[in-house]
C-alpha cells in the first residue's frame, strides 16, 4: 500500500502491528528527496508521534504510550538489534525483574551485546550495554513480546553475570539479594553447564562464595565442581590463587575463605 506522507505511512505501520521503520524504508515507500523526508521526520518528532533509536531507526509512538514517548524496552530491544546487526541479550537486573524478582533498577534496561554500544536515551529511562567477548557462549532463551521475540539470559546465566558485573547490579549485597530469590529456581544442571563455559576462575569463586553465603550448598558446589575443571594447559594453566572478593576494594582484614581461596574484604548484607 503506497502513502503520501509519513503521517499516514506510520499510522498505517501501527494498524499492522510495526511500531518501527527505517529511514531507508520510508524514503522507497514515499518516493519523496532526502530533504522532504528529513522534514516530515522532524515535524513528527516534534509531536512526538515518532522518537530516534538510532541514526536511521524510528520507534512509532502509539497514543496509549504518548504520555511516556516510548513503547517498553522489552517490546523495542529486539527490532532494534537486528537492525544493528549485533547480538545480543536482555541480562543482569533486567532479566531478573522479567524472571519476577523484586529486586531491580527500572529506569536502566541492561542488555549484553556482542559490540561496544553507546547507551541509548529514552524519554524515561536508559537502555545501557554490556560488552561480552563470549557473548555466543551464553546461555539464552526466546521470550514473546507484543512486538516479536526478545533473546534473554536463563536464569542460570543471569545468576553468574551478576556477579560478574556486580558493580551495574548494586554490588554485592544487592546481588546477593537478588539471588536468594533467583537461587530457588535455578537447574543444577544448566548451572554447570553455564559454569563450564565461563572463562575466567574469579567469577567462579566469588558466585561460589555468595551461594555458600546463602545457605544454597548444593549450588555452591557446582560452582566448586565447574572450579575444578582444567584452565589451560603447558604454560598457560591457570593457577586458582587467591583474590579479593571486591577487586575494587582496598583489604583492610585478612579474614579468608580456604574454599574459595577469597580475600573477604566485603560484608554481605540481604534485604529482606
Amino acid at each position: 500500500m503506497k502513502v503520501k506522507s509519513l503521517s499516514k505511512l506510520t499510522h498505517h505501520l501501527l494498524a499492522n502491528g510495526k511500531y518501527f521503520f527505517s529511514k531507508e524504508f520510508a524514503a522507497s515507500e514515499l518516493n519523496i528527496s532526502d530533504v522532504a523526508l528529513r522534514l516530515q521526520i522532524l515535524r513528527l518528532k516534534k509531536k512526538k508521534a515518532i522518537y530516534s533509536l538510532w541514526r536511521g531507526f524510528y520507534m512509532i509512538i502509539p497514543a496509549e504510550f504518548t504520555h511516556i514517548g516510548s513503547v517498553p524496552p522489552l517490546w523495542l530491544i529486539d527490532p532494534l538489534m537486528k537492525y544493528l546487526g549485533h547480538s545480543y541479550y536482555i541480562g543482569l537486573l533486567s532479566s531478573s525483574s522479567i524472571y519476577g524478582v523484586t529486586q531491580q533498577q527500572p529506569q536502566i534496561f541492561q542488555v549484553m551485546c556482542s559490540a561496544q554500544i553507546p547507551t541509548i536515551e529514552l524519554p524515561r529511562g536508559l537502555i545501557r550495554f554490556h560488552y561480552s567477548k563470549y557473548l555466543s557462549k551464553a546461555l539464552v532463551e526466546s521470550i514473546k513480546t507484543p512486538t516479536s521475540y526478545a533473546v534473554i539470559a536463563t536464569k542460570e546465566q543471569t545468576a553468574l553475570d551478576l556477579v560478574k558485573f556486580y558493580k551495574s547490579c548494586g554490588y554485592f549485597s544487592n546481588v546477593a539479594t537478588i539471588l536468594s530469590e533467583l537461587s530457588l529456581e535455578l537447574d543444577a544442571n544448566l548451572l554447570l553447564k553455564v559454569l563450564t563455559n565461563e572463562k575466567s576462575p574469579s567469577h567462579l569463586q566469588r558466585l561460589g562464595y555468595i551461594l555458600e553465603v546463602l545457605g544454597f550448598d548444593q549450588l555452591a558446589s557446582i560452582a566448586e565442581t565447574a572450579l575444578k575443571k582444567d584452565w589451560g594447559s603447558g604454560d598457560n594453566i591457570h593457577q586458582i590463587c587467591y583474590r579479593k572478593l571486591r577487586p575494587d576494594l582496598a583489604t583492610k582484614e585478612q579474614t579468608k575463605s580456604s574454599r574459595w581461596k577469597l580475600i573477604i574484604n566485603d560484608h554481605i548484607e540481604i534485604d529482606e
